[in-house]
């Protein structure tokens, strides 16, 4: 059973279905060209047996589809509520939605370009460098999960590096090779709206293959700060070289 909704500007929403005799699913999905798609789920809330479903995030403006659903041919009658709130504003040091967190403590900011986790650089490579290195040595961060330049979930530890491009050259490739495990992947994050370290809504470029070696070849802005960062997919750690080389 599928139901509509459009909000207007950007709100929080509760989405609750009580009242089960056997086991419904709830679903939220994006509203695309008039009709409800199970491509375009957003998120969904699945507890097992009659327990109450619910789902609470922030959406922006636009029209989604609440959807009812039974688990292995489950039927039930149920009762569906929705509630809107307002949204934390994540830069105006207020708890906009009363829920007693502010700004970037609260959830509904964590994709908020200064509210985003960010990785520590813990060394500095530069045209000519070969160092070899390990996620797990001295100076990592675990802080990391999504970059925006990326779909994979990158949950292992990740080690950054700064690179300033200077002197006459405007290229750089970077790349990691004998790596311990094959699902070591790298990114290049650009400084544009990162001031106590690297943000991963910066990321400019990622090479994620399943092979030995991974490489980024880039044209950097001379004098400008870039990050680049070795991170894990999916909790993996390991040992690498990276070489920088410069035309």
């Amino acid at each position: 059973m599928a139901y509509s909704f459009t909000i207007p500007v950007r709100h929080g929403v509760t989405i609750s279905m009580t009242g089960l005799t056997d086991d419904l699913d709830l679903f939220l999905l994006r509203g695309t060209g008039g009709s409800c798609s199970a491509s375009s789920c957003l998120t969904k809330s699945i507890l097992t047996g009659t327990a109450a479903e619910s789902i609470d995030m922030t959406l922006d403006a636009g029209t989604y589809y609440i959807v009812a659903d039974g688990y292995s041919d489950a039927i039930s009658s149920f009762t569906l509520s929705l509630s809107c709130r307002m949204p934390e504003i994540c830069s105006n040091g207020s708890d906009d939605d009363g829920d007693a967190l502010i700004d970037c403590m609260d959830p509904d900011c964590s994709t908020f370009p200064t509210c985003a986790p960010r990785c520590i650089p813990a060394a500095t490579v530069s045209c000519g460098t070969v160092i070899s290195g390990s996620t797990t040595a001295t100076g990592y961060t675990d802080v990391i999960e999504d970059y925006s330049c990326s779909a994979w979930p990158e949950t292992g530890n990740e080690f950054a590096y700064t690179f300033l491009g200077t002197g006459i050259s405007t290229g750089a490739t970077f790349t990691i090779d004998t790596l311990s495990t094959t699902y070591l992947d790298l990114y290049l994050i650009g400084s544009a709206d990162s001031t106590t370290g690297c943000s991963p809504t910066a990321c400019i470029e990622a090479s994620e293959t399943n092979d030995a070696t991974d490489s980024i070849s880039v044209t950097f802005t001379p004098g400008t700060t870039y990050y680049v960062v070795v991170d894990g997919y999916a909790d993996y750690t390991g040992t690498y070289r990276l070489s920088v080389t410069c035309p």
